[in-house]
Formats: structure tokens, sequence, C-alpha cells
């Protein structure tokens, strides 16, 4: 009836209507209005004016008022305001509701204070309008006054909406204690005050008290409606409660709601969060019609629980199916694409961004694009982005930081931080988790207690755990776990996420028996791990002293069927048994995996590498490429590992075509690293450093592997060199960097160099938390001949591994100080430590440039009998070189006729050059006719 009025007057416009009252007028803007139609309105509005009857009719000017605020020309409504002659309380309630509804919500706030100064009292309708706008800008302080306002004037009993509206805002804003006590207060309480109620608990993370909310609404026999059940599948979806979200997911399919696209989204959220990525699929073909937000529903959920491959995937189809992009598609895109390093379908949705404007209108898109080329290695190109956004916030600033404290920038970081500041931007808790982060991977423990103290006087803790989780997890980087644990402590709160932090960093420090207790503690206190803690518990138990806890986990993993869940954790499951060396179990776990994703191909193929059983890891590889996997970067990362390890350049070269045609090289900095690595073990040291050179960016592990090259090839001045100029790109070393470096001042007799490092090592505390940094320091003095400081170093050791043992004694012997050699070792059997293969050839060199005959024997013997090593050809060697030396050929021959005839060839072909030297012809023809028989 309403278009037919529209039309009816749109006819006789033109005519003398002079029978149009004021009423009819009044009428016709209210169908404008309904109908959204300003067109028809603006002509009626014109017939107004040349009638005259703005002025006379007061409900004619509140009409027009209305279909201006509501069809969202605002600036028209408070023109039209203006010229009103009385402005009632109608007219203000009007214009603070339109100002409201399109967001304008500092003049909704204006208009009602200017409202007050005026005189005019306010009605429900004018509290619920401002009560909304308290909402949507979370101006609770204006709430609270209008709740007083509300109570002063006796409101409260007036109407349920009121109270419901009031329920909403103090929800909204966080306010939940407030907002209980009016949910309590309500003379009855329906669907809309329940429903505002759990949506607060679920914004501000109380998915408990939210489901509690609608298990008691439903005991009261209040239905739920569409609303209702998508905050009850956000609450389930975050608490991973499969079980009632399947029973909640009956009751809406009972009720005919399934196909109700905000239910039908939520439906989609929870499943893929649970892991349950198929039954989200079929949820999500279901939907009679699928727009942007619900495909966007599907693409974040296969984001978040890191199937990145299937998100990229059904960002293709959805295109395809012609779907348009728009903000939220577009920032799911960019956070897929940065997390494969898939930079060309990043520069494809930027191209849309640019075309549909949304660089300019929609801040997170922005900081999206900026994370986005970040993530991909492309810096310099996320700084132009940077620059070219018309505002920065701190979300815009937080993606760049980001992206400089995920490669190593850590210097640029802090810059970024202070030029942050000067532009006068508040940081948030996001800002300092990354300052934390970047701290921890520097392992600058100094600035992390600067920020841990504003962070204190921030009160930031207190309202984030998330920056209290950053500071636990900083202090663990820096190798300060006991104020890690304190910090831990002190949490006002210490949920799934704590835990985990802390286990983790206590995994990554190797601190085992911290981290089994602290796993002990956390279940006894009621709180269940999480996929992250059982992957760092995982981690903890890769070793076969303790290994049966790691079974336990196993079957806790297959008892709650996560593996059906998450793919991580079978990958975290086979990297257990891999490294334990149960190649054969691990090979099974993965058979079994219901998806076989490539990080548990990977986690196979890196156990294989770590126990040298590199022919293996190269049938994986194969195995791949057969079955036409995709592999991803730490595949190539893995196999390249394989190729330097096994000298294999052939295979290298082909993998170095392949990453640089499909473009991984200049996407995924680990990928160049491998290669840089990959070369430079295979001696080609000139292609490592070409192929360095030509990385978009360089982070700690490039230089490291380029410096050690240098150091290995015995070009330790390159390698200073490279070093110092690492260091001036603001690259921080690390464990590994320190290490090759103090090689290499070895190498070049470099003291001073080598003792500044030093004073860095103790200033850091390196010495105490490192046993390799410490041993490359006492290798440094025992090769520059110092041998007193070499000792002094071991002595402070907090740890004494056998590899720092083999450094001192070799350090002795090689400066003819054998003497010290035995007192050595024995000292080492006292302190528990066994020796290793390396120890005993040590030995042996120290009896053979002494001529200890009977030593070298006696040492033999231990060796194979007393720690049943099999001796290598080196050791043999030291023993038959003095036999040779005192004449004793026929016991040399005897030795030699014991030994395996791969190592027997070249000890024969030895001997036959003695003999030859020495005139012995009859032995020397045995040796000849023993070589040329072996051969």
């Amino acid at each position: 009836m309403l278009e037919e009025a529209l039309e009816l007057y749109d006819t006789v416009q033109d005519k003398v209507c002079e029978f149009f009252e004021g009423y009819n007028f009044v009428a016709l803007l209210k169908a404008s209005t309904k109908l959204q139609n300003l067109e028809i309105g603006v002509i009626i509005h014109s017939d107004i004016e040349r009638r005259g009857l703005i002025e006379k009719n007061g409900f004619l000017g509140t009409s027009l008022l209305d279909l201006y605020a509501k069809c969202g020309t605002v600036t028209r409504a408070m023109e039209i305001f203006e010229r009103l002659q009385v402005r009632d309380v109608i007219s203000w309630n009007t214009l603070i509701s339109g100002h409201t509804y399109h967001g304008r919500l500092e003049e909704a706030f204006a208009y009602y204070e200017k409202m007050q100064l005026e005189g005019v009292l306010p009605t429900t309708v004018t509290f619920l309008c401002i009560l909304k706008a308290c909402s949507l800008e979370g101006a609770v302080q204006l709430g609270l006054e209008i709740h007083a306002e509300i109570t002063k004037l006796g409101f409260m009993d007036d109407t349920v909406m009121l109270n419901s509206t009031l329920l909403d805002m103090y929800a909204k804003c966080g306010h939940l204690a407030e907002a209980t006590y009016v949910f309590r207060q309500l003379p009855e309480r329906d669907v809309i005050s329940w429903t505002a109620l759990m949506a607060g608990f679920v914004e501000y993370g109380h998915y408990e008290r939210a489901f509690n909310c609608f298990e008691q609404m439903l005991s009261e026999g209040i239905c739920p409606d569409a609303s209702t059940y998508v905050c009850s599948l956000r609450a389930c979806s975050i608490m991973k409660a499969m079980v009632e979200g399947q029973q909640i997911h009956a009751d809406i399919k009972a009720k005919g709601l399934e196909g109700n696209p905000f239910v039908g989204t939520a439906l989609i959220d929870f499943y893929t969060k649970c892991g349950f990525q198929m039954k989200a699929q079929e949820i999500f073909e279901m939907l009679p019609a699928r727009d942007a937000v619900i495909w966007n529903a599907l693409i974040a959920g296969y984001l978040e629980t890191g199937f990145y491959e299937k998100a990229l995937k059904f960002l293709v189809q959805m295109k395809n199916d012609g779907i348009v992009l728009d903000a939220p598609l577009c920032i799911s895109g960019l956070r897929t694409c940065g997390s494969l390093g898939a930079i060309d379908q990043g520069q494809e949705i930027h191209a849309e961004v640019e075309r549909l404007g949304l660089l300019e209108n929609v801040k997170t898109v922005g900081s999206a694009l900026v994370d986005m080329y970040a993530r991909c290695g492309c810096l310099t190109k996320a700084q132009e982005v940077f620059d070219k956004m018309p505002f920065f916030d701190v979300l815009s600033w937080n993606a760049l930081i980001g992206g400089h404290v995920e490669h190593g920038h850590n210097n640029k970081v802090f810059r970024l931080f202070e030029n942050m500041i000067s532009k006068s931007v508040s940081p948030d808790s996001s800002t300092y988790a990354l300052l934390l982060k970047a701290c921890g991977s520097a392992q600058n423990v100094e600035k992390g207690i600067e920020l841990h103290t504003e962070i204190e006087r921030k009160e930031l803790v207190e309202r984030d755990i998330f920056v209290g989780d950053g500071l636990v997890n900083m202090y663990m980087e820096c190798g300060y776990s006991g104020k890690s644990l304190e910090v831990f402590e002190r949490l006002p709160s210490r949920d799934t996420v704590s835990w985990g932090v802390l286990i983790a960093g206590y995994a990554d420090c190797d601190h085992v028996d911290e981290a089994l207790e602290s796993f002990s503690k956390m279940q006894s206190e009621g709180v269940f791990p999480d996929i992250s803690t059982l992957i760092a518990m995982l981690k903890v138990c890769s070793s076969v002293d303790i290994l049966e806890k790691g079974q336990a986990i196993h079957s806790y993993v297959e008892k709650h069927r996560l593996l059906d869940i998450d793919p991580i954790i079978g990958s975290a499951l086979i990297n257990m048994y891999a490294k334990c060396g149960f190649l054969s179990k691990a090979q099974q776990i993965l058979d079994d995996l219901p998806v076989q994703e490539i990080s548990a191909w990977n986690a196979l193929m890196m156990g294989c590498t770590e126990h040298g059983y590199y022919e293996e890891a190269f049938d994986i590889y194969r195995k791949l490429q057969l079955r036409e996997i995709l592999v991803n970067p730490v595949t190539y990362v893995c196999i390249m590992k394989v190729c330097g390890s096994l000298r294999a350049i052939d295979t290298g070269r082909q993998i170095h075509a392949e990453v640089a045609k499909n473009g991984m090289l200049h996407k995924n900095l680990s990928v160049g690293n491998a290669l840089v690595d990959m070369y430079t073990k295979c001696g080609y040291f000139t292609m490592a450093k070409k192929v360095f050179d030509n990385l978009p960016t360089h982070d700690v592990v490039s230089w490291t592997a380029v410096i050690s090259g240098y150091a290995d090839s015995g070009d330790g001045d390159e390698a200073l060199l490279c070093f110092d100029k690492m260091q001036s790109e603001g690259t921080i070393p690390n464990e590994v960097t320190l290490v090759c470096v103090l090689k290499a001042c070895g190498s070049i007799g470099a003291i001073d160099r080598g003792q500044y490092l030093h004073a860095e090592v103790e200033r850091k505390g390196l010495l105490e938390s490192d046993p390799m940094v410490g041993s490359a320091i006492v290798d440094l003095y025992a090769r520059c001949g110092l041998l007193h400081l070499a000792q002094e170093v071991f002595d402070k050791l907090p740890a004494r591994v056998v590899t720092s043992w083999n450094i001192l004694i070799s350090g002795y012997v090689q400066m003819g100080k054998s003497e010290n050699v035995f007192p050595l070792y024995e000292r080492m059997i006292r302190e528990g430590i066994h020796p290793d293969p390396v120890t005993f050839l040590i030995i042996l060199n120290a009896c053979n440039r002494t001529d200890l005959l009977d030593g070298s024997c006696t040492v033999f013997e231990i060796m194979t009998n007393n720690f049943g090593f099999l001796p290598m050809l080196e050791h043999h060697y030291c023993v038959l070189d003095l036999f040779f030396k005192r004449g004793q050929f026929n016991k040399a021959t005897t030795v030699i006729k014991k030994i395996p005839l791969p190592c027997g060839l070249e000890l024969w072909q030895s001997m036959l050059g003695v003999c030859k030297s020495l005139g012995h012809v009859e032995l020397g023809t045995e040796a000849f006719e023993k070589s040329h028989m072996i051969e």
C-alpha cells in the first residue's frame, strides 16, 4: 500500500493539488522514510517548501527531520531541525537517533547535552537512543550518568526495553558487574536481556559464564532466538565444547534455523575452531545463499586453525564464484597469504584493495596489507604501503613493528617504536607484547626490564594476560628462568596459554625437570592442556630417558581424538618418536593420520636427518614428489640440510633451481638461509656468497651461515669483517654466531677480539646458560696457546659437556703438554662424563707424540672393551704409527689382520709405504699382496 501511495503522489504532483493537507504530507513522508525512498522524499519536501508549510506545521518539520535522519542525509536533517519553530522532545529524539544510527556519536552526545541545556525533558526513547550511542562509543562514564538520571526520573520500572538497553550498554563496555546487577533487577527477563548479558560475557572472555547463562535461560523456559544461538555457539567454539555445541546445533536444526545466515556463520565458526573442518564445509554448502560474510567465516576458520593451504584454496574458489571481496575478506585473504608466504596472491588482493578504495576508508585493511608484506619478508614494500596510508593507528604500527620482530631486525623495532611515540600514537598491549618478543629474541634483558617497569606502571598485566605471558616468555628466552617463574606466579590469573608459555619456555631451554614439574602442577590445578602445551611437552619428551611420559601424552591425545582435530599434534608425535630413534613408530603414526599434512612428512624427514639417515630422508622427499604433495619451506630447508650433509651438490642445485622457479627463494628467508648453508657445506662458498647477496633481507641465520663458511674455510679475517657488517646493520648475533666468530678468532690468533667477545658473553650470562658458547671460548684460548685462560674458563663452566673436555685436552696436546692429558681424562671420568670416540682419538694422539706405546694400547683397549666403541681408521693409525716407529712390524701386521676390510685396505697400503721407505722387502711384499687382494 505504501508503494501505491507514493506512485499516486508521483502521478498527481504536477497538477494543482490544493486539497493536500499537512497530514497528507506527513503520511507521504512516513511512507518515504519506511521505504528509504529519499528521491520521492526530496520531491515531497520541495512541494512542502513551495507551500510554506514547514513553519506552519510542526509535525511536517519533524517528519522531514525523520526522513533525512533515517535515510542518512544527517546534514539536511540538522538544517531542518534548526528551522523548526518549536523543538519538542520528538524532534530532539529524531536527531539524536539519526546521528547514532549513522555512527556520528560525538554529535549525538552533543545534541543530548544541548537538549538538556534547553530544558527539554528526555523520554524513554531519548534514553534508548543515547544508551545505544554509549554502547557503540564505549562511553561507559556517560552511561553511568544516564543510568543515574533514569533512576532519578523513575524510568527504571517503565519498560523492559530500556532496562535491556542499559544492560546491553554495560555488557558491551565490559562493565559486567553492573550489567549483571541490572539484569538481576529486571522485573521480567526476556530473550533480549538474556542474550545481551551472554553477548557481554562472550565479548570479554567469560565463556563459561556465558554458557551457564544459556543453560539457566533454558531452565527458566525462555526460548532462544537466532542471536542467542550465535552467542552460545561463539562460547562453545572458544571453549572447544564440542558436545554442547553439537546439542545446540541439534536444537537449531529442530527449529529450522540452520538456514539463517547468522546462525549458519556461527556454526561454521564453531566447527572450524573445534577442528571439524569437513562438518563446517558441510554446513557451508547447505546454506541457501552464501554471501561474503559466510565465505569469510569458512576461510577465517581454516586460517585460525592453521589450514593455510585450504584457506587459500577457498579464497580462490570464492573469487571464481563471483563473490566481490569486502574488507573482512580482504583481511582474511591477506592473513592467509602472509602465513603461506604467498606473495603473488597477496599482491592480487592488494590490487583489489586499491580498486575498491579500501586502503583509504578501512584502517584495518591497510594494517593487514603491511602485515602481509612484512610476513613475506618484503619489508621495503611493507614500509611503502605504511607510508601511503592516510592514517596511522596503533594497529598499523603494530603490523610494521611485528614484521621486523619476525625477521629479527630488533634495532629497527625499537627505532620504529620511538617513531610511533613521537607521532603521539599510544602503544597498546599488542605493542608491548611485540617489544617483549624482540627483547627475548635479542636476549636484551636490560631493555626487557625497562619495558617491564613501564608495563607495571600502566598496570597492563592486570588488564591483559597476554602481556603477562609476554613477560614470562621474554625472561625465559633471556635465560632468566627464575625471574620468568616469579612473573608467572604473580599473574592475576593463569590460564592454559600462560601455563603453555612457561612450559614451552622450559622446553626451549632444555629444562626438562622444570617442564615436567610445571605440567604436573598445571594438571593438579585443574587446568587442561591445550594443543600448544601438549606439543611443548612432546618436545620435552623427545629423549629415550623420558619417552614413557611422552607415550602417556600420546595416550591422552588418542583418548581425546586430538589427531582428528589438529594435524600439528600428529607432527609433534612423529617428531618425538623420530628424535628418540623410533623411526618405525614415527612412520606408523604418519600412516595412521586421517590427514597427512606436509608438517607430518617434514617431522619424519627431520627425524631421519638428525639421526644421520640421509638416504631415508631422500626417500621421503622422493615420495612427496611422486605423490605430488605440495611441499613447504620447511621441506626445502630439511632436504637442503640433507644435501649439505651428503655433499650432494647436484641434487642441491636441482632444488635451488626449483625454489628459484617457484619464487620461494625470495618469499621465505629460511629457504635462502638453508641454500647458503648447503653450498657452504658442499665447499661451494662462492656460490653461497652469491645466494646470500641476492637474498631480499638478511637475518641472524643467514649472516651466521656466511660467517660459518668463512670460518670453516680458514678465512678468519673475512669472517670477522662479515660479523662487523652484520652488527652495523642491526642484526643481533645469537649463540651459534658467537661460536663461529670465536672459532674465526682462534684460527687467526685474534686474541684481543676474542677477549672482547668473551666479555660480552660473560655480560649476557651465556657462559652459564649455553655450554656450546663456553666450549668455543675454551677452544679460542687453547688455539691461541693461552692454556691457563682456557683452563680458567673451563673450570667456571656450570655444565661441562664432553665437547668442552675434548677441546681442553686437545689444547694441552697441541701445546706439547701431554702430561696434563691423563689427569684431565681421569677427572672427566670422576665427574661422570662419558668420553666419546673423539676423546680417545685425542688421547691416542698424545700417546703418539710422547712415544707411549703401552699407554696407547691401554687406551685402545679401554675404548673398545670398557666403552664399546668401534675404532675408526684414525684410532688404528695412532696405535700402528707407534709400532712402525718402534720397528715392531709383526705386531702391526697382527693388528691390521684383525681390522675389517674397508679400513684394513688403507692400513695395509700405509704399511706398504713404511716398508718401502725402510727397505723391509718381506713384510712389504705381504702388505702389497694383502692390499691387492682386498682391492
